[in-house]
């Protein structure tokens, strides 16, 4: 009974601290009646956040609760469910990050004192979600709605914006995982119902309306999202699995930046400093648009497509600035 009511706790307060980083408007009274609760069991959930590190502060002037991973800090903490939580949620914002393993093996440590079926609640709300470190992840409704898909494993349809058009497409997904960093980096991950099936994701900014099918799904056990991340994806709008090799040159000036967005294995050092990315992708065009933000710190070398591409968006720019 007393692992009941941990486990509501631990995905109420996992879901309170996801709904205040969208900053969109959230009291007390909003969050209880989202989750069923009283206003006081939620000041409750807050002051367990702010106690184990979560400087969640109420901000009097926009009237909503304001966090950031940023704002993230550690205290020294005695072994009870304090502690637990505190490195439960702290491990999902060390995704990918080199503090990932050590958080993995505290969280594990924790886990061994509880029982075979809490540990496997647990680990399912941590193969299910990475929250990365970013900014805003844009509208609430939709990934408040996507992560309890996620976690209670319930098929979802729902609008999408294509990446290429103009047209709304409708989907039917058994959601798998969430991605969230940014708003315009922020994925839901998915197995998909047209044939033939395939793992694909979608960026939650492009989801216009969700709703539930009320179908259980049984959750794929070939499915990891941390190896989905950590792979790299890039959305086919066209539900094509075509893949395309990619090698881009960076610059000395941006090589450190790289390192930090890219895993280890696809970089090899360069003369110089500088430093040399390969990478399959199975959407070149946002590979393009992810390149732009380099400028011409970042030289395509292969495919001559994506080389070309980028050559005429540099004429295209050099036009415009020189009238």
């Amino acid at each position: 009974m007393a692992d009941d009511k941990l486990k509501k706790r631990i995905q109420r307060c996992l879901d309170i601290l996801m709904l205040i980083m969208s900053r969109r408007g959230l009291n007390r009274k909003l969050l209880a009646e989202k989750h069923g609760c009283s206003v006081r069991a939620i000041a409750d959930d807050l002051k367990l956040l702010n106690d184990i590190g979560f400087d969640i502060h109420y901000d009097y002037k926009n009237g909503e609760y304001a966090f950031s991973p940023r704002d993230l800090k550690f205290l020294s903490l005695p072994l009870k469910e304090e502690h637990l939580l505190s490195l439960f949620i702290a491990s999902q914002l060390m995704v990918l990050t080199p503090l990932e393993p050590k958080a993995n093996e505290a969280v594990e440590k924790m886990l061994a004192s509880l029982e075979e079926d809490t540990r496997a609640f647990l680990r399912n709300l941590t193969d299910r979600v990475c929250i990365a470190p970013g900014g805003e992840i844009g509208d609430m409704q939709i990934w408040s709605d996507a992560y309890r898909a996620v976690s209670e494993c319930q098929s979802i349809e729902f609008e999408y914006q294509a990446f290429s058009r103009k047209r709304l497409e409708h989907w039917t997904l058994d959601p798998c995982g969430l991605y969230l960093k940014e708003f315009d980096r922020a994925y839901l991950i998915g197995l998909t119902y047209s044939q033939p099936r395939t793992f694909r994701p979608f960026k939650l900014c492009r989801i216009k309306t969700l709703k539930f099918r009320n179908m259980r799904f049984a959750y794929p056990a070939n499915f990891s999202l941390r190896q989905y991340v950590a792979n790299g994806f890039w959305s086919s709008d066209k539900g094509e699995e075509t893949s395309v090799d990619v090698e881009v040159r960076f610059h000395p000036s941006v090589a450190q930046l790289v390192r930090e967005r890219e895993p280890k294995e696809r970089l090899t050092d360069l003369p110089g400093g500088g430093l040399l990315l390969r990478r399959t992708v199975r959407n070149v065009d946002e590979m393009y648009y992810e390149l732009l933000r380099y400028g011409h710190w970042a030289e395509v070398v292969r495919p001559l497509a994506l080389r070309e591409k980028l050559k005429a968006e540099a004429e295209k720019m050099v036009v415009m600035y020189s009238s």
